[in-house]
């Protein structure tokens, strides 16, 4: 599952990386980079820019958690009280879990921050393309922008709390089930 999920996080960033550029010909020299709450343009920016901000700012968030994913051997046994979710899987009676269990615990948990990041990807593709339209037309429809922030925040968030609610679930609870019934033992 997490070499599925990492590809498409991959392909996401990619794809908000080179998808800016292929607007860039069609946008006009001066490009509206900002609208008030009434949706009326308040700010230009030359196109270049635009295009640079753009596609730079709008996949960083997943860029950082592909590190995270990348380098999180090393930071859990270095730090490993810094990522709540592993240290707690890790402290979970920590000497009674083999360490092939606790490995298995800590990447299924991974595998939820990859489904994060490729949501994340997901939103803020969606994002970066109504800015795009909207540089493109000079209009922002401020309650599409507005619906799609909503639900898109809330969908993340639901989301997010469901694998993790699964994550405990199916991993977590019958190995604190385990440990508790071998301490009253």
């Amino acid at each position: 599952m997490n070499k599925f999920l990492l590809w498409l996080n991959i392909l996401l960033i990619i794809l908000m990386i080179i998808i800016p550029w292929l607007y860039y010909p069609k946008l006009p020299l001066s490009v509206p980079s900002h609208w008030n709450l009434k949706g009326e343009i308040d700010r230009y920016s030359t196109k270049l820019s635009y295009i640079i901000i753009i596609s730079l700012f709008t996949p960083m968030t997943n860029i950082i958690l592909l590190i995270i994913y990348a380098v999180r051997w090393p930071l859990i046994q270095k730090y490993p009280y810094a990522i709540s979710l592993p240290a707690m899987v890790m402290i979970l009676g920590s000497e009674r879990i083999p360490e092939h269990v606790k490995r298995k615990l800590i990447e299924k948990m991974f595998d939820i921050v990859l489904l994060i990041g490729l949501l994340v990807s997901v939103y803020m593709f969606g994002l970066e393309i109504l800015m795009l339209e909207s540089a493109l037309s000079g209009k922002i429809n401020s309650i599409l922008l507005m619906i799609f922030t909503i639900v898109g925040t809330i969908g993340l968030i639901v989301i997010t709390l469901m694998a993790y609610r699964q994550y405990y679930i199916k991993e977590i609870k019958p190995i604190k089930e385990r440990n508790r019934a071998f301490n009253s033992a």
